[in-house]
């Protein structure tokens, strides 16, 4: 939405009136852009008019009183809800006295702040690159291109080929491309599209900057080395690598291109192959390969698979071994404890007879009943007893 303002100190209705088709705006040597006064082109503007080709939508033209610069003033405002077309808008004013006029060129445009430059691709080394000045066609005019000196801003070192150069011519704006091909080092730099302003006639710049990357050449931070894996197991190779742009990696097997599939995943970001639940068809030599617009190195690795068999041939000797120490250490246990139940030789009892005489006071059959009596140890069967064997009798103090 756009308003446009004017205001009288003819304190009478001011009226609006357009000329917008573009066969009658006439472009001046001092930029300006004039209707014709007899041009029957000219028309009032009102609100019932729509947004068409020819013109734009109106929202309101209204008229108020103000005081401006301490006198009071009418103010006509003429609201533009939808712009198509670029023009001239003219306020007429006028009383029993006489009339005045005021014109307000009215522009549409495509371009931010009417004048821009933009860099759409990334420099690169032999690549090409396309630098674009666009400018609104009503207030700019002989659009340029210039490559800046480093040392003097305002002195060119090298201007590029009018071949190289291309103006194209759309609705509201005009551009310019700069085309530079089969960029170099040499290319880097500012470059400068230049423009003349229509209404005040001076020549107004925009610079740019353009930093060609070199490209180099592909190189593996790691090389790859052969393995040997069981069956059933799990492997990983990596291949990381560097360059301008960055390689991408792919990877074979025997000279074949690997992709995702079943137990293998590559993974593009660091160059990684990992292969799960591996077999001996998994078995062969597998190569990683970088490659970037400045060439491709590679790097390869045998991986050998153990079969099922194999694995068994060096496992039973494994599993042997492990049940022989631990049958030891079972057995060196089970010695162990029961060296600690067994009792120690002062409290082993003799094989022979023994009394326990006790001399302290106190009735005999009392020291009796105190006795631990045993009829398997201190009783003997008759037939074991002969007449004349001496009984020995150790006294225990």
């Amino acid at each position: 939405m756009t308003e446009t303002t004017s205001a009288s100190s003819i304190d009478e209705q001011s009226q609006h009136y357009i000329a917008l088709q573009r066969a009658t705006i006439v472009t001046l040597q001092n930029g300006g852009c004039v209707c014709p006064a007899s041009s029957p082109l000219w028309r009032p503007v009102t609100e019932s008019l729509p947004a068409m080709s020819t013109h734009n939508h109106i929202l309101s033209v209204t008229h108020r009183q103000e005081v401006l610069q301490g006198k009071k003033k009418t103010v006509g405002v003429l609201t533009v809800a939808e712009a198509f077309v670029s023009g001239v808008y003219r306020c007429v004013a006028s009383n029993p006295v006489g009339k005045d006029q005021l014109d307000i060129h009215f522009y549409i445009t495509d371009v931010p702040e009417g004048f821009s430059v933009n860099q759409p691709e990334e420099p690169r080394e032999g690549g090409h690159l396309h630098l674009t000045c666009v400018a609104n066609k009503y207030l700019y005019t002989a659009l340029s291109w210039q490559r800046v000196n480093n040392t003097q801003e305002d002195v060119q070192s090298r201007s590029p080929a009018p071949s190289s150069q291309q103006l194209t011519s759309g609705e509201f704006s005009n551009s310019l491309v700069l085309l530079l091909s089969n960029l170099t080092a040499r290319d880097s730099g500012t470059y400068r599209c230049s423009a003349r302003h229509l209404v005040t006639g001076q020549e107004t710049h925009l610079d740019t900057q353009v930093v060609v990357t070199i490209l180099e050449p592909p190189s593996l931070l790691n090389n790859l080395t052969d393995c040997t894996v069981n069956v059933s197991s799990s492997v990983t190779l990596s291949c990381p690598s560097q360059g301008i742009p960055p390689p991408t990696v792919t990877w074979y097997k025997d000279e074949r291109a690997l992709s995702q599939g079943s137990g293998i995943i590559i993974s593009p970001e660091d160059g990684t192959l990992h292969i799960d639940r591996i077999t001996v068809e998994d078995r062969g030599l597998y190569t990683c390969q970088a490659t970037n617009e400045r060439g491709s190195v590679e790097s390869s690795a045998y991986i050998w698979v153990n079969s099922a068999s194999e694995v068994s041939f060096f496992e039973i000797p494994t599993l042997t071994c492990t049940c022989v120490v631990a049958t030891l250490l079972w057995l060196l246990l089970t010695l162990f404890i029961r060296k600690l139940r067994q009792p120690s030789n002062s409290n082993a009892k003799p094989e022979y007879l023994s009394i326990i005489l006790d001399t302290g006071e106190g009735p005999t059959e009392e020291q009796c009943e105190r006795l631990q009596y045993d009829p398997n140890q201190w009783e003997f069967p008759p037939e074991r007893l002969e007449l004349g064997t001496s009984l020995s009798i150790k006294k225990i103090h």
